[in-house]
């Protein structure tokens, strides 16, 4: 398990949260999938709103089985989190090996190896900088 966070910081400055359980590092990963298939901000807050995840696929859609996103079943709580700034999510939310958040259509991605404080980095070019 590589525990990741799925967020997203709303136009009024609020940031939406999800944890997912299951492959949350950058390439081959939550991270990519995120990249290459949640672009808008309609798609990322209907990922969020599901709550927990347990494996994150291409799609949230429940026509294809093989590309849906799976929710826990794990005991976790299907929940999604809420946060009044970015200031408070930064201060009180758990900080994962992995933590994603969609910024103005742009993912970017805090990663746990950085240390504890929050360093977040654009996600594309990070992943460009693991090939």
């Amino acid at each position: 398990m590589t525990y990741s966070t799925i967020s997203i910081q709303n136009l009024d400055g609020t940031i939406e949260s999800v944890l997912c359980i299951y492959d949350g590092y950058i390439k081959n990963g939550v991270g990519e999938t995120l990249l290459n298939n949640y672009k808008t901000r309609e798609s990322v807050l209907a990922l969020i709103d599901g709550g927990t995840i347990e494996a994150l696929c291409d799609s949230i859609s429940q026509d294809d089985e093989e590309s849906t996103v799976f929710r826990s079943s794990m005991g976790e709580d299907h929940v999604s989190y809420w946060h009044p700034s970015m200031k408070d999510y930064e201060k009180t939310f758990i900080k994962e090996p992995y933590n994603y958040m969609f910024i103005d259509g742009v993912w970017f991605v805090d990663r746990i190896s950085d240390g504890f404080n929050r360093h977040w980095e654009n996600l594309e070019a990070v992943l460009k900088s693991l090939q």
